[in-house]
C-alpha cells in the first residue's frame, strides 16, 4: 500500500502555471464498486482526486470528487483540468480490461504476488507486444534507468507478512 499511495500521490508537476499558488494533483480512477470496497475511513483516498466511474448511479457517491459514465469521458474530461497532473487507473478488473488497450496508456505498475489466492476478478494478462517489462533485466531500453529512478521502483523479490511479491514497470512501446 505505500508504493501504491506513492506513486498515484506524487505529482510530477508541483505548480501550476507560474506565478499560480494552486497545487495540482494526481486522479485516481476507479469503477463505484473498487470505490465502495476501500474501507470508509481510507475513503475517499487522501492527496488525490477520487474519480468513480458508473453508467448506473445517479449521484457521485460521498467523497468522490467526480462521476462519470465511462473511462473514455473521464479521461476526456480530466485531461483538460489544470489541477491535475497524472491519471492513474485502479481498478477494477473491466476498467483495467479496458485502460491497458488504450493508446494513451503509457505505464502499468504491477504487483506480481507469489501466492495462491481465491479470488474471482483479475487484471488482464499484459500483451507483451505492446508493453515491455522495464523491470525485466533483459530488456535494454535505453532510458530504462532513468525512468526506473524516476518511479523509485523497489528492485527484487519483496517479503511482507509472509507473502512474497515482486513490483513490475511495464511501458508501452513506442509506436504501439
Amino acid at each position: 500500500m505505500e508504493f501504491f499511495s506513492r506513486i498515484t500521490s506524487t505529482v510530477s508537476t508541483p505548480l501550476a502555471e507560474a506565478g499560480d499558488d494552486q497545487v495540482k494533483k494526481n486522479a485516481v480512477i476507479m469503477g463505484i464498486t473498487t470505490y465502495m470496497c476501500i474501507p470508509p475511513r481510507f475513503r475517499p483516498l487522501k492527496d488525490r482526486v477520487n474519480v468513480v466511474l458508473s453508467r448506473t448511479a445517479r449521484e457521485t457517491p460521498a467523497g468522490a470528487s467526480y462521476m462519470f459514465r465511462s473511462l473514455s469521458e473521464a479521461v476526456e474530461t480530466l485531461s483538460t483540468l489544470p489541477e491535475i497532473d497524472q491519471l492513474f487507473v485502479i481498478g477494477g478488473e473491466s476498467v483495467y480490461r479496458e485502460s491497458v488497450t488504450r493508446p494513451d496508456a503509457e505505464f502499468i505498475f504491477l504487483t506480481r504476488i507469489d501466492a495462491d489466492i481465491d479470488c474471482d476478478r483479475f487484471f488482464p494478462e499484459v500483451d507483451m507486444s505492446v508493453y515491455e517489462d522495464l523491470t525485466d533485466d533483459s530488456v535494454t531500453a535505453p532510458d530504462k534507468e532513468e525512468i526506473l529512478k524516476r518511479f523509485d521502483i523497489p528492485e527484487g523479490v519483496q517479503t511482507e507478512n509472509g507473502l512474497s511479491y515482486k513490483f513490475h514497470l511495464y511501458r508501452r512501446i513506442p509506436g504501439k
